[in-house]
């Protein structure tokens, strides 16, 4: 595969699509009509709901599996990383847009409706900006001298306002992306044609840590890891501990010879990745990489049904609400329970097909608030109505107090595919005793262990 070739598409310069200049607020976002083209950096926003794509026609975003784009401000967006508040990006503008070409970089804290400028508009364009996610830290390679910066690397820690030139002498070969920590500027990212270089020292040095005969890709990280992509004759992801220098492959769909170019983490749920790739295709995992499902299919995105492209796609539905058994730390043990553990009932809920009538083990009893919660998975598959149970300690940031019908949540665990950081709307409150159940399906015989969760009025005593 020459990736090199690939990646022109990426990257070649021109003018957009003109921007509408409809300014009512209502009228912004609408529901995608066509392709995923030209994509130049992806990123989950801070509240875990939305994956955001910067492209050559502007703005366009998956929320809670539902695409949409912006109707304004369609302008060609070069280097674009999002953060905490926004997103930051370079590039240059649509036909209607009275910003400069290039427009340097700039930044936008209310969904791209609005753009401030950060500097060097209409004097560069950097294809390879990166900006801690909560810091703001800039890093970027210039790659033509202007009236500031000469060519180069180059770290700003206060937004902009200053810049101070790194060494990167030792980074061979063609760039495709670089990175910076979300708030620690010490660790810096590049990506290569001959590898991934890693700085721990703010950019003094940078070491190669990947093999030097792999192409470096995608450069990304989180508080503690630096995750990144190669291709040698196949494609690899891989996380990096710098304290420990220990390197651990993660799984990745059937890609043939394609390899992920942009790679983000949900903020809110750790285990759910997004990769985009070299040839236009967009995949969610939900259990740190073990799986993946198919979100963009070579530019075309698909229509809300995710299609499983790992190596387990053929298990049953049965086995994706077995659990490890693990519960939350916060999460008190019943006192008295009504069934016990390790002793039976029948179950008299058909929370799932082949339930109602089988014979329960109890393996957990506690004491909580449980919800019904309505939502859309992060894999892009169908909304879920009224699902039975999440518990009050599965979501994210809700403090002690029991949530109300119509409140929303971030759902902090995995029961099913595409659960874990999909935002939630509790449709019923209950404060009860869970149960935690081993049983055999009705309709297939298969075991189901540690299904979470049923109530105690979902439970009929076998005397």
């Amino acid at each position: 595969m020459n990736i090199k070739k690939m990646l022109l598409g990426c990257f070649i310069l021109g003018i957009v699509t003109a921007c509408s200049s409809n300014s009512d607020p209502s009228s912004f976002e609408q529901e995608l009509d066509g392709p995923l083209t030209h994509v130049h950096g992806m990123g989950f926003n801070e509240e875990g709901n939305r994956l955001l794509f910067g492209t050559h026609e502007g703005l366009k975003f998956s929320d809670n599996g539902t695409w949409f784009e912006t109707t304004e401000n369609l302008n060609d967006y070069m280097g674009f990383t999002v953060v905490d508040k926004g997103f930051y990006t370079s590039g240059h503008p649509g036909p209607e847009s009275d910003l400069p070409n290039p427009f340097g970089i700039q930044r936008s804290f209310d969904g791209g409706k609005t753009l401030e400028s950060i500097g060097f508009t209409g004097e560069s364009d950097f294809h390879f900006l990166a900006v801690g996610y909560y810091s703001h830290d800039i890093f970027l390679y210039n790659p033509d001298t202007n009236s500031e910066l000469k060519q180069g690397y180059y770290l700003s820690e206060n937004n902009g306002e200053t810049w101070s030139q790194l060494n990167g002498a030792n980074i061979k070969g063609d760039l495709f992306n670089v990175a910076i920590h979300p708030n620690d500027p010490q660790f810096l990212a590049v990506a290569s044609s001959t590898g991934i270089y890693f700085s721990n020292d703010k950019g003094e040095t940078f070491e190669l840590i990947s093999n030097n005969q792999e192409n470096g890709l995608g450069v990304f990280f989180n508080e503690d890891t630096l995750y990144y992509s190669t291709y040698n004759g196949k494609p690899s992801l891989v996380s990096y501990d710098w304290d420990t220098g220990k390197e651990t492959m993660l799984g990745l769909p059937d890609l043939g010879e394609d390899a992920p170019l942009f790679i983000s983490q949900n903020p809110q749920a750790e285990e759910v990745f997004a990769i985009y790739t070299l040839n236009g295709s967009g995949f969610i995992s939900t259990d740190g990489g073990d799986s993946w499902q198919m979100i963009i299919n070579e530019e075309t995105v698909e229509d809300g049904h995710a299609h499983d492209h790992s190596n387990n796609s053929n298990e049953s539905a049965h086995q994706h609400h077995s659990s490890s058994g693990e519960v939350p730390e916060q999460l008190e043990a019943a006192e008295e329970p009504t069934f016990e553990q390790g002793s039976t009932a029948i179950i008299r809920t058909d929370h799932m097909p082949g339930m109602d009538g089988a014979l329960a083990t109890i393996t957990g009893a506690y004491s909580t608030v449980v919800y019904a919660v309505s939502y859309n998975p992060t894999d892009g598959s169908e909304r879920v109505e009224n699902h039975k149970w999440v518990i009050h300690e599965e979501l994210s940031g809700v403090g002690d107090e029991p949530l109300s019908a119509g409140d929303t949540a971030v759902i902090n665990t995995d029961h099913m595919p595409g659960m874990k950081g999909a935002t939630a709307t509790i449709d019923l409150v209950e404060e009860t005793t869970v149960y935690m159940v081993d049983f055999s399906a009705t309709d297939t015989g298969e075991k189901v262990s540690n299904h979470k969760w049923v109530t105690e009025d979902e439970l009929e005593p076998t005397e």
